[in-house]
């Protein structure tokens, strides 16, 4: 098994291409009576309230935060300081990030896999229509040239160390695909909104547009402002709206009362690469208005609690073994010990991280 000995699994080639760990959290959905919709509706209303005192503030300040701190840095990993608290970067393309983009649009181009794709999604009667990841949809050779560039690329690892304390694992890679929609209003991931609810205390995604960015193509914008650096405290939401695509969204209203500070990727050109934590920073994106869009996203987790496993790379690592055997073979290794150990915790000990995730996103302080 993998989880016995990563470092012979990783080289026994008899049972490379069978890494298949992973654990599912699987639910039965009870229908909810009106009734017990509108006793939900009321506490929630009634813990928005809670989170809005300064007696909670305090709390959350001097107790909540630096215990939620000392259990992410000290017994969920073995963080090494100092830690950088800036939760976002920008690196200017280079030749590798250039060439990966090229590359992509080449084969695209070349297989008018686009058109189809976009046909299939216009198709759709769902929200969601307007984006779609393709990533699996790539050849092998593609996927791999992503993977070695959440692995190798020098800015990203350096950046992501030195934020985290530790290396996190690369949790999932994505190439997302967004087109203009007119009859879809500004919802969901096109309003402000942090992704509080993938992994515990904090994460780090990297956003790098295939194609450039212009305002035609929905550019990712985030606010700045130091006071939200920290997801115990957060700007007041539609807390009491049913349409999961408003619930848990803040207004571009709300975020120019408060003064929001807003950063864009408008203008970048391909290969930029914006390194961001989205679980502590505000942000939006992907409202295209009559141009399409291409962007990488890695997303680098820690081995706190999050609700997805993560993904599955071994056809990948396996052929960069094949293809490029000198390339970075001891990152690699390390790679595959950090998601083996994450998949292979006890129960005992994932239900105590997914206790304190719960705490983290209860205990807030709300504006």
């Amino acid at each position: 098994m993998i989880g016995e000995n990563p470092v012979n699994y990783f080289f026994d080639n008899n049972v490379y291409d069978s890494i298949t760990l992973t654990y599912s959290q699987s639910r039965v959905i009870i229908p909810r009576s009106e009734k017990s919709k509108s006793i939900g509706r009321v506490m929630k209303r009634f813990l928005s309230y809670i989170q809005s005192i300064y007696i909670t503030n305090l709390f959350v300040t001097y107790f909540w935060a630096p215990l939620h701190a000392f259990l992410f840095y000290k017994v969920f990993h073995k963080a090494m300081g100092p830690i950088s608290s800036i939760p976002f970067k920008t690196f200017e393309p280079n030749k590798d990030t250039v060439s990966f983009s090229f590359t992509i649009k080449q084969y695209l181009e070349k297989k008018n896999l686009l058109s189809r794709l976009k046909k299939e999604m216009l198709a759709k009667s769902t929200k969601d229509k307007y984006v779609r990841d393709i990533f699996r949809e790539l050849p092998v050779s593609l996927r791999a040239a992503a993977y070695k560039l959440a692995i190798s690329d020098l800015d990203l690892r350096s950046s992501v160390i030195s934020y985290f304390g530790f290396m996190p694992r690369i949790h999932d890679i994505s190439i997302l695909y967004n087109i203009p929609v007119g009859d879809l209003p500004e919802e969901g991931s096109k309003l402000w909104h942090r992704d509080s609810g993938d992994c515990d205390y904090k994460n780090m995604k990297v956003f790098m547009p295939i194609t450039d960015i212009t305002s035609k193509n929905g550019p990712f914008y985030y606010l700045t402002n130091s006071e939200y650096f920290s997801h115990h405290k957060v700007l007041s939401a539609d807390q009491n709206s049913d349409d999961p695509w408003v619930k848990n969204r803040v207004s571009n209203i709300k975020v120019d009362a408060v003064g929001g500070q807003i950063r864009s990727i408008l203008n970048e050109k391909s290969g930029t690469r914006l390194l961001i934590d989205t679980v502590n920073t505000y942000h939006k994106g992907g409202l295209c208005e009559s141009e399409d869009r291409l962007m990488l996203q890695i997303s680098y987790h820690p081995n706190s609690y999050n609700k997805t496993s993560p993904d599955d790379f071994s056809e990948e690592i396996e052929f960069l073994k094949n293809n490029e055997p000198e390339f970075l073979t001891k990152e690699i290794v390390s790679e595959v010990m950090r998601r083996a150990t994450y998949l292979n915790q006890g129960k005992l000990l994932r239900t105590f991280k997914f206790f304190v995730f719960k705490l983290g996103n209860v205990f807030i302080y709300r504006k």
